[in-house]
């Protein structure tokens, strides 16, 4: 036995190869034996061997001519008096059996998240006093995942990417491109998010909180400086000295606000406490409003209940405004600045000093001095000053009472009624 049958019998018990794979290779070497090794060459004639030498060289791309170019070279062997034998080689062909090779699987590898008792943070420095009581830190900057346990308290927190404290948190300032997750109070002087943050507790910012990115608070919020270029969610009272909204902002509790400058859209699930508003957006509140001073060019305002002003100035735009109780104002103005700007204020009563209005539909307006323009629909009106009705304006019925005494008592019996339609 050759030393290629034993190589082959030794890969087969040493399990490289199987029983099926070393059968073919034995019968392989069976198929050109030795004598591949060694061919027995054949004895041909001269023409013959022209041939083939011609059929090699053309294979090979060396080939120019027919045979019959050859006679040159014949001419040549003549003339040195050479007479060389010719000889083929039968050369068997050789069978490589396939051997396939099963595919490799990698199992998958999961590691379990660590938790280091005491520090438990990832991606933050800062220096840890105290596991059970308060853990004083310098700056925390996070830009991987960071879990705090216990209440903390730090210079600033900085998150660019997860993290996320358990308690109450005191800080100079919190700053979030990532997102954050505050399961306790916070108690800073500014919160400014360009990402995602989620205060579970109450929130308390001395001087502002700005958000460009996503914020969602689960109990109130207090701070002298509110600004909304994204979207805020908050489920209790907001109290702000300066709330100025150009994204949305929901609030299912009462807002208590000194100005609000507005032309995003905000909705209040509950009453409105505002000294100055400057609408050019929506504004939506479901229960009452008490705004001072009411300026809205273009913007949109409902009202579920009644609005009680000193100031109401109104430029309407495409979409209607409404009150859904009573409007009490010193001073109500009410313009269609645009003549493409078909909006109408829609109200219950209004109770005024004295009012201007276009394009105002409601049952009953009442005061001192009143001038009715194009587009009104109202059906009772009573003054006690002066009445003035412009063309285009419906006033149903109308009612000039006497002003009321300095006894508080008012003559109702020289009062002049005109009923009717009365249009200009």
């Amino acid at each position: 036995m050759n030393d290629e049958r034993l190589k082959i019998l030794e890969m087969f018990k040493e399990g490289k190869i199987s029983m099926e794979e070393a059968l073919e290779l034995l019968d392989a070497l069976e198929s050109y034996g030795i004598d591949a090794r060694n061919p027995e060459p054949e004895l041909i004639d001269e023409e013959e061997a022209k041939k083939f030498d011609f059929q090699f060289k053309e294979s090979t791309g060396e080939a120019d001519s027919d045979p019959s170019d050859d006679e040159d070279d014949d001419k040549a062997d003549e003339s040195a008096g050479r007479d060389w034998p010719y000889f083929k080689f039968h050369m068997p062909e050789i069978r490589i059996p396939k051997i396939e090779i099963p595919p490799v699987r990698i199992p998958e590898i999961r590691i379990p998240p660590i938790d280091i008792p005491g520090e438990s943070f990832f991606g933050g420095n800062g220096y840890h006093e105290s596991r059970d009581g308060t853990a004083q830190y310098g700056t925390i900057s996070i830009d991987s995942f960071g879990n705090y346990k216990g209440d903390i308290k730090a210079e600033k927190i900085s998150i660019s990417g997860m993290g996320r404290f358990l308690n109450n948190v005191e800080t100079g300032k919190i700053s979030i491109s990532g997102v954050g997750n505050f399961h306790g109070n916070v108690l800073t002087e500014k919160i400014v998010v360009s990402g995602k943050v989620d205060i579970k507790g109450t929130a308390k910012a001395s001087e502002k909180i700005v958000v460009s990115g996503l914020a969602d608070f689960d109990s109130s919020v207090e701070t002298d400086k509110f600004t909304v270029s994204g979207k805020v969610g908050i489920r209790g009272p907001l109290s702000c000295a300066e709330l100025t909204d150009s994204g949305y902002t929901e609030i299912n509790g009462t807002l208590h606000a000194k100005r609000l400058t507005l032309s995003g859209a905000c909705r209040v699930r509950g009453k409105a406490d505002i000294y100055d508003a400057e609408v050019s957006g929506l504004l939506a509140i479901n229960g009452e409003a008490a705004i001072y001073k009411l300026e809205c060019r273009e913007g949109v305002f409902e009202i579920d209940g009644d609005l009680n002003s000193g100031s109401i100035y109104v430029e309407l735009g495409r979409s209607n405004s409404r009150v859904g109780g009573d409007i009490r104002a010193e001073s109500i103005v009410v313009k269609r600045v645009k003549s493409n700007r078909n909006g109408k204020l829609l109200a219950n009563n209004i109770y005024a000093v004295r009012g201007e209005l276009d394009n105002v539909k409601a049952n009953l307006l009442a005061g001192q001095d009143f001038i009715i323009g194009p587009g009104c629909v109202i059906d009772r009106v009573e003054y006690t000053g002066t009445l003035n009705i412009l063309d285009g304006a419906v006033v149903r019925e109308q009612v000039r009472k006497e002003a009321v005494s300095d006894s508080n008592q008012s003559v109702n019996d020289n009062d002049e009624t005109t009923s009717g339609n009365t249009e200009a």
